[in-house]
Protein backbone atom coordinates (compact mmCIF):
# COMPACT_ATOMS: atom_id res chain seq x y z
CA UNK A 1 0.00 0.00 0.00
CA UNK A 2 2.54 2.63 0.74
CA UNK A 3 6.81 2.36 1.28
CA UNK A 4 8.55 5.57 2.65
CA UNK A 5 12.28 5.52 3.86
CA UNK A 6 10.91 4.87 7.27
CA UNK A 7 8.30 1.97 7.13
CA UNK A 8 6.40 -0.62 4.22
CA UNK A 9 2.59 -0.80 4.77
CA UNK A 10 1.24 -4.02 3.07
CA UNK A 11 -2.15 -5.67 3.30
CA UNK A 12 -2.58 -9.64 3.03
CA UNK A 13 -5.73 -12.01 2.59
CA UNK A 14 -5.45 -13.91 6.76
CA UNK A 15 -8.21 -15.90 8.09
CA UNK A 16 -9.77 -15.23 11.41
CA UNK A 17 -6.62 -16.26 13.43
CA UNK A 18 -4.88 -14.46 11.42
CA UNK A 19 -2.84 -16.75 10.09
CA UNK A 20 -2.25 -16.48 5.80
CA UNK A 21 -3.43 -19.44 3.84
CA UNK A 22 -4.13 -18.66 0.75
CA UNK A 23 -5.42 -15.62 -1.65
CA UNK A 24 -9.19 -16.06 -0.88
CA UNK A 25 -9.26 -15.43 2.82
CA UNK A 26 -11.97 -13.51 4.08
CA UNK A 27 -10.59 -11.15 6.46
CA UNK A 28 -7.17 -8.72 6.43
CA UNK A 29 -4.06 -8.27 8.35
CA UNK A 30 -2.27 -4.76 7.76
CA UNK A 31 0.96 -4.75 7.88
CA UNK A 32 4.04 -2.12 9.11
CA UNK A 33 7.52 -3.07 8.28
CA UNK A 34 9.82 -0.79 9.64
CA UNK A 35 13.27 0.01 8.20
CA UNK A 36 14.86 -2.02 11.19
CA UNK A 37 13.01 -4.50 10.60
CA UNK A 38 10.24 -4.87 13.23
CA UNK A 39 6.59 -5.68 12.15
CA UNK A 40 3.23 -5.17 13.69
CA UNK A 41 0.19 -6.52 12.33
CA UNK A 42 -3.51 -5.42 12.55
CA UNK A 43 -6.42 -7.86 11.93
CA UNK A 44 -9.30 -6.15 9.90
CA UNK A 45 -12.59 -8.16 9.65
CA UNK A 46 -12.96 -8.06 5.86
CA UNK A 47 -11.99 -9.04 3.04
CA UNK A 48 -8.77 -7.25 1.17
CA UNK A 49 -11.12 -7.13 -1.71
CA UNK A 50 -14.02 -5.27 -0.20
CA UNK A 51 -11.69 -2.44 1.08
CA UNK A 52 -10.69 0.72 -0.12
CA UNK A 53 -7.91 2.80 1.91
CA UNK A 54 -7.96 6.90 1.85
CA UNK A 55 -4.69 8.06 3.18
CA UNK A 56 -4.57 11.32 4.78
CA UNK A 57 -1.82 12.88 6.46
CA UNK A 58 -0.84 10.84 9.61
CA UNK A 59 -3.96 8.85 8.95
CA UNK A 60 -5.63 5.18 6.94
CA UNK A 61 -8.79 4.90 6.45
CA UNK A 62 -9.80 1.66 5.16
CA UNK A 63 -13.29 1.75 4.64
CA UNK A 64 -15.33 -1.72 3.97
CA UNK A 65 -17.77 -1.48 0.95
CA UNK A 66 -21.34 -0.40 2.30
CA UNK A 67 -22.57 -4.33 0.88
CA UNK A 68 -19.52 -6.11 2.25
CA UNK A 69 -21.70 -7.17 5.19
CA UNK A 70 -25.64 -7.43 4.57
CA UNK A 71 -27.57 -7.14 7.78
CA UNK A 72 -30.34 -9.91 6.76
CA UNK A 73 -27.92 -12.89 5.62
CA UNK A 74 -27.12 -15.43 8.18
CA UNK A 75 -23.67 -16.31 7.60
CA UNK A 76 -22.75 -14.33 10.94
CA UNK A 77 -23.62 -17.48 12.93
CA UNK A 78 -20.37 -18.69 11.17
CA UNK A 79 -17.36 -18.97 12.84
CA UNK A 80 -15.83 -16.49 10.68
CA UNK A 81 -18.37 -13.80 11.46
CA UNK A 82 -19.37 -11.81 13.83
CA UNK A 83 -22.96 -10.53 14.51
CA UNK A 84 -21.46 -6.74 15.07
CA UNK A 85 -20.13 -6.73 11.38
CA UNK A 86 -22.70 -5.45 9.74
CA UNK A 87 -22.04 -1.95 11.61
CA UNK A 88 -18.67 -1.84 11.07
CA UNK A 89 -18.00 0.71 7.99
CA UNK A 90 -14.15 1.29 8.61
CA UNK A 91 -11.02 1.53 10.52
CA UNK A 92 -9.20 4.39 11.46
CA UNK A 93 -5.36 3.59 11.59
CA UNK A 94 -2.66 6.25 13.01
CA UNK A 95 -0.10 5.66 10.49
CA UNK A 96 2.58 7.68 13.00
CA UNK A 97 1.80 5.09 15.79
CA UNK A 98 1.63 1.62 13.97
CA UNK A 99 1.66 0.31 17.29
CA UNK A 100 -2.08 1.66 18.05
CA UNK A 101 -4.59 -0.22 17.08
CA UNK A 102 -6.91 1.29 14.30
CA UNK A 103 -10.06 2.77 15.84
CA UNK A 104 -13.09 1.29 14.54
CA UNK A 105 -15.98 3.19 12.93
CA UNK A 106 -19.46 1.55 13.60
CA UNK A 107 -22.71 3.05 11.12
CA UNK A 108 -25.17 4.86 13.69
CA UNK A 109 -28.32 2.80 14.95
CA UNK A 110 -31.60 2.91 13.82
CA UNK A 111 -32.66 4.63 16.89
CA UNK A 112 -30.50 7.43 15.55
CA UNK A 113 -32.13 8.08 12.47
CA UNK A 114 -30.43 5.78 10.48
CA UNK A 115 -31.94 3.57 7.57
CA UNK A 116 -29.54 2.82 5.44
CA UNK A 117 -28.10 -0.72 6.69
CA UNK A 118 -31.51 -2.57 5.16
CA UNK A 119 -32.76 -2.17 1.79
CA UNK A 120 -29.44 -2.00 -0.24
CA UNK A 121 -29.05 2.04 1.01
CA UNK A 122 -25.16 2.81 -0.05
CA UNK A 123 -23.15 4.89 1.99
CA UNK A 124 -19.23 5.62 2.26
CA UNK A 125 -16.81 7.59 4.69
CA UNK A 126 -14.61 10.63 4.34
CA UNK A 127 -12.22 12.25 7.23
CA UNK A 128 -12.47 16.01 6.80
CA UNK A 129 -11.53 19.00 8.64
CA UNK A 130 -14.51 21.13 9.74
CA UNK A 131 -18.24 20.25 9.97
CA UNK A 132 -20.88 20.31 6.81
CA UNK A 133 -22.57 23.64 7.63
CA UNK A 134 -26.14 21.65 7.21
CA UNK A 135 -24.83 18.57 9.83
CA UNK A 136 -23.45 21.04 12.38
CA UNK A 137 -25.00 20.23 15.90
CA UNK A 138 -25.08 24.15 16.33
CA UNK A 139 -24.81 27.72 14.36
CA UNK A 140 -21.56 28.50 16.74
CA UNK A 141 -19.99 25.24 15.24
CA UNK A 142 -20.56 25.89 11.57
CA UNK A 143 -16.83 27.25 11.05
CA UNK A 144 -15.01 24.73 13.50
CA UNK A 145 -12.11 23.30 11.77
CA UNK A 146 -11.85 19.96 13.80
CA UNK A 147 -11.30 16.50 11.82
CA UNK A 148 -14.57 14.59 11.64
CA UNK A 149 -15.94 11.57 9.61
CA UNK A 150 -18.85 11.62 7.66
Amino acid sequence: LEATHQYLVMLAPVCRDGIQRGTDDPHSAIHFIGHDGEVVSHHLACSPRRLMMHRYEGHMLFIKDHDAHPEDEDRYMDDDWHPSYPRLAAWLLNADDAAVPPLQVHLPTSSAGWKGGRGGCSWSLVLCRGNLEELAPSVHMRWDSAPRLY
